[in-house]
């Protein structure tokens, strides 16, 4: 009773804690035709060193070569979505990337603990929409039998989803009109759309 009590409350409070905007259950999952699945294959300062540059690519892009690693039944594009996050978000992306964890807990190292001891199971993250110049998240989760879908910053959503071993996907219209072609021209980084106000 006691372990069921703090599951319970233990979700709650994450969800409060990271500050979603919408907590909203689906009843089945999502078209996954219309989503890439994604990678994150490089995470470096901005220009101005105000943040991070997270560099995500189609799973089945080799970016040595642009050689896709096996046929699908859609065809990804050959591009890489540069999305500008936060410092200390995208430090968190970058330690969850390198498999590296600080001394002293990062605030998603611990939420990612803290879902495992409540019994949060997270299923993926979505990138699925850029407003203006700022890009929007979701992730998809379990507790118990129940599933549910949470808005999120793309960067605490791929920062969970790296340390849950969860997938990544990026709706394939966003990343068709948003992405870089591969290899990017580093110049054009600086004009990437961001998560929002750093």
């Amino acid at each position: 009773m006691t372990t069921k009590i703090f599951s319970r409350l233990g979700a709650a409070v994450f969800l409060g804690a990271l500050g979603f905007s919408a907590l909203i259950a689906f009843s089945k999952e999502p078209d996954r035709l219309d989503q890439i699945e994604a990678k994150v294959v490089s995470v470096m300062p901005d220009a101005e060193g105000k943040g991070w540059l997270v560099i995500l690519a189609p799973k089945t892009l080799d970016i040595s070569n642009m050689a896709p690693r096996r046929k699908k039944k859609y065809k990804y594009p050959q591009k890489v979505l540069v999305i500008g996050v936060g410092m200390s978000e995208g430090t968190s992306i970058f330690y969850a990337v390198a498999k590296k964890t600080s001394i002293r807990p990062l605030t998603h190292e611990l939420f990612s603990k803290f879902m495992n001891q409540a019994g949060v199971r997270l299923l993926s993250c979505l990138i699925h929409t850029v407003s203006g110049n700022t890009f929007f998240a979701r992730l998809d989760w379990t507790l118990g039998d129940k599933k549910y879908s949470t808005d999120a910053r793309p960067s605490d959503a791929m920062a969970l989803a790296l340390r849950s071993k969860a997938k990544i996907y990026v709706l394939r219209k966003v990343f068709e009109e948003n992405g870089l072609d591969w290899p990017p021209d580093k110049d054009k980084f600086k004009d990437a759309p961001r998560e929002g106000p750093l």
